[in-house]
């Protein structure tokens, strides 16, 4: 997913789009945004995973946990980044007509953090709101 985006070329504007315009920080860069700001694209980069015949399709929410959202101060955006997420892949995988699946796509909130980790229920709160995934 990151590297279509990247292919895109957006600029600031793009990532900010309407909703962001007079943000007090950058934006370029935090693909989960663009789930609210220009989720045409996000859409497209679905539909041509599934037509290139990819039986999986991930959300776009690699990087909306609340720890790395709150460096861009967006961390009350969480919730809504990742249901847009999730609503863009359903709505890809079930306008392709094909029988396919989405998942989450998450990171733990900072390269510190492992499974293994004595920090792991922050991370665990940090980016359990999209744990699910579904089948056609």
């Amino acid at each position: 997913m990151g590297t279509m985006i990247q292919q895109r070329k957006l600029d600031e504007a793009a990532f900010r789009g309407e909703r962001f315009k007079d943000w007090k920080k950058d934006l370029k860069g935090h693909n989960d945004l663009l789930n609210l700001t220009q989720p045409t694209i996000i859409e497209d980069i679905h539909h041509q995973y599934l037509g290139a015949g990819a039986d999986i399709v991930e959300t776009n929410t690699f990087g909306a946990n609340r720890r790395k959202l709150r460096h861009v101060f967006l961390e009350d955006e969480f919730e809504a980044l990742n249901n847009a997420g999730v609503k863009l892949a359903r709505e890809a995988r079930e306008s392709s007509g094909r029988s396919s699946s989405y998942c989450p796509s998450s990171t733990p909130p900072s390269s510190s953090t492992s499974i293994c980790s004595a920090r792991f229920s922050p991370s665990r709160e940090a980016s359990g709101a999209v744990t699910t995934s579904s089948s056609a």
